[in-house]
């Protein structure tokens, strides 16, 4: 069975404001090759195409998320630095 390499991932979950994108963005000043991408960056550019409420709202951010996971975390290119996600646990158990 062959095996997909991934991009090594830190996954930082927490309630709202709980420091999730600090202890981020702390790594990151650690190694400036850590990509971080919290989870606004995966909701605010779909956010500002379709309003929350819109019925394909859900459906397209799901569709931008997975699009940037698959770029970041499963790409060749992405292999050699980690990738530090915060908050958003259903979709990357259903990516990684």
């Amino acid at each position: 069975m062959p095996t997909t390499i991934k991009a090594p991932v830190v996954w930082i979950n927490g309630f709202p404001g709980t420091g999730k994108k600090t202890i981020a963005d702390a790594m990151k000043q650690l190694d400036p090759n850590i990509l971080v991408l919290d989870n606004h960056k995966l909701i605010d550019p779909v956010a500002a195409v379709i309003s929350r409420d819109h019925p394909e709202y859900n459906t397209q951010r799901k569709q931008y998320r997975q699009t940037i996971l698959q770029r970041h975390v499963l790409h060749p290119s992405s292999h050699d630095h980690l990738v530090v996600f915060t908050g958003t646990p259903p979709l990357l158990r259903a990516i990684i």
